[in-house]
């Protein structure tokens, strides 16, 4: 058994936290209009479809540690988030984080794929770490030009401990 399910819901029966270690894969528009959620858990999904939690504009706690694929619109909405550690994530579709301007330290170690429009709108990024690998590297410069001097390239032997 891998854990107990939990919804967290405030007293106007709104859900503001989930955990949910069951979970391996979400389709698309999970929790599209949820104006309420505050933490989401889903430590064993592997593939996120487009447009997950495209309108929550109050999530701040995320856990999606061994999410592999993420689909277009990833939290598109959202303006709470402060850090994303999404390590083990390998492709990111278009619009990704578009309209967040909060976060500033994103974990993407293992990343292949970027896709168009990455954080459009995110002025305060301070880091994001990704693999020493030029092409990925050329993908952000090319769509920000601002993060040249935010990006820290991890070698494959960093990112394994």
């Amino acid at each position: 058994m891998k854990g107990l399910v939990t919804l967290e819901i405030d007293n106007e029966n709104r859900l503001i936290g989930l955990d949910n270690p069951y979970v391996e894969e979400i389709g698309d528009h999970f929790l599209e209009a949820n104006y309420s959620l505050t933490y989401l858990n889903l430590p064993n999904v592997k593939k996120i479809g487009n447009s997950f939690l495209f309108s929550d504009t109050k999530l701040s706690k995320l856990n999606l540690p061994n999410v592999r694929s993420i689909g277009h619109c990833f939290m598109f909405y959202n303006n709470v988030l402060i850090h994303l550690n999404l390590d083990n994530l390998v492709e990111i579709g278009s619009w990704f984080l578009a309209k967040n301007n909060s976060v500033i330290n994103l974990n993407l170690e293992s990343i292949e794929i970027i896709g168009d429009l990455f954080m459009p709108n995110n002025h305060n990024l301070v880091k994001i770490r990704i693999p020493n690998d030029e092409r990925v590297y050329e993908m952000l410069i090319q769509q920000h030009p601002k993060y040249k001097g935010k990006i820290e390239m991890v070698e494959k032997e960093e990112r394994t401990r």
